[in-house]
């Protein structure tokens, strides 16, 4: 797909039937999220101007969500192993348990920090140099985006507090918790 201009493979009907490329339809039966869920991507992009779509890879690694910006790139917007955002009746529309996959790059990166941080030749200001360095660079490459490994038993209470109203999202309960351990640390410090 990637070697096919984006003209080229919305006008071959023949192509996208063989990829199931077709949009997301959010009033379909036992879907189990909103468009307004997916709240982690771009305000501009939070509108039906940008229509959520869907292909697959391969019948048995699920589906790719997203749409494609202003420049017709194409924005991933999650990756669905199990076909979960749109239930088929094949699957008596139903949603099956998953789990959250993990990224290299974020092991690499972490492992990288840890590094810095434990070097017994690197002194407390070439550390935090190092340290702040890395941080820039993972900004830019994540962009706000990151893979956790979160335990099966966290994940749940998440989702519970998401579902009683005490968090909005995931990403603002682990934004109140990075903020508490950071007050923590600098009461901690002082």
């Amino acid at each position: 797909m990637s070697a096919m201009e984006v003209d080229e493979f919305l006008e071959n009907r023949a192509y996208k039937d063989a990829v199931r490329f077709h949009p997301i339809d959010w009033n379909a039966r036992a879907i189990p999220i909103k468009r307004s869920d997916i709240n982690w991507i771009d305000q501009d992009y939070q509108n039906d101007e940008y229509e959520f779509v869907q292909f697959h890879v391969s019948k048995a690694m699920g589906r790719v969500v997203g749409f494609f910006d202003e420049d017709n790139v194409f924005q991933v917007v999650l990756c669905d192993p199990l076909h979960n955002i749109q239930p088929a009746g094949d699957f008596h529309y139903r949603v099956r348990a998953t789990s959250v996959g993990e990224c290299a790059l974020t092991r690499m990166a972490i492992s990288y920090e840890q590094v810095i941080a434990r070097s017994p030749l690197l002194t407390d200001q070439q550390k935090a140099v190092l340290l702040a360095e890395q941080q820039t660079f993972n900004i830019g490459m994540f962009e706000a985006s990151m893979l956790l490994s979160v335990s099966d038993a966290h994940l749940k209470k998440a989702y519970e507090l998401c579902a009683t109203g005490a968090v909005q999202h995931i990403g603002e309960l682990l934004e109140l918790t990075i903020d508490e351990n950071h007050e923590a640390y600098i009461t901690k410090q002082a």
